[in-house]
């Protein structure tokens, strides 16, 4: 009777044993439940880095018209950060203008000019986002405010077809103002920056006043003594 109880108390220390190896790991329970774990909404796409947001620009500048505007409206969804990016409101503008949606494309070519940097006349390095927004306010009837953008340009960029610009401008909604060139360097009076009023010491007198827009010279003499 002794020997049989001890055999029955070693199967069962032996059953726990297998028992306890059977039991899965504290790990694999946590990675189990991982798996069976089914998650709601849309993963977390990370931080926009340079890569992802290359990628995205890449993807957009292979798309046109309708497919690209969808492509810009899933990248600002999914990163909203990337409306601080000028060249994405551009890319957007130029697909608007395809579709002949010129007020909405206006509105996009101004988003990316103020995302841009500029001068103190407003316009930046590269002349040709100011005067695709002038050319759109013009082409969606906005005259005013593409007349005035399209002379801001003419001060950095003297080419024909911003010439050519202003002159059908002139001739389509301003004829009876005068010549041509009267009227715009009347127009360009009240856009450019003008110089401002200073004083240097003088000679002969304690101050000498120079004022806006007269020829000045200035010769500076330095001496050691």
């Amino acid at each position: 009777m002794r020997r049989a109880a001890l055999l029955l108390a070693g199967l069962a220390a032996a059953g726990c044993q297998n028992a306890d190896l059977l039991k899965p790991s504290r790990s694999t329970t946590a990675e189990s439940g991982e798996r069976a774990f089914t998650r709601l909404g849309d993963e977390d796409p990370g931080p926009l880095t340079s890569e992802v947001a290359y990628d995205w620009l890449d993807k957009l500048r292979a798309a046109e018209g309708q497919g690209r505007l969808d492509l810009i409206d899933e990248f600002l969804l999914t990163f909203p950060e990337a409306r601080r990016l000028a060249v994405v409101h551009e890319m957007q503008a130029d697909a608007l203008a395809g579709e002949q949606r010129l007020s909405e494309a206006a509105d996009a070519y101004e988003r990316a000019l103020v995302l841009t940097r500029v001068d103190i006349t407003g316009l930046p390095l590269r002349t040709e986002l100011p005067l695709q927004l002038a050319l759109t306010r013009l082409s969606s009837g906005d005259v005013a405010a593409g007349v005035d953008w399209l002379l801001r340009v003419s001060i950095a960029d003297r080419s024909d077809r911003v010439m050519e610009g202003l002159r059908w401008a002139f001739a389509t909604h301003f004829d009876g103002e005068g010549d041509f060139d009267t009227w715009q360097m009347s127009r360009m009076s009240e856009l450019a920056p003008r110089p401002p009023q200073f004083s240097l010491p003088g000679l002969q007198e304690e101050q000498v006043s120079l004022d806006p827009g007269r020829a000045v010279t200035l010769v500076n003499f330095w001496s050691p003594t």
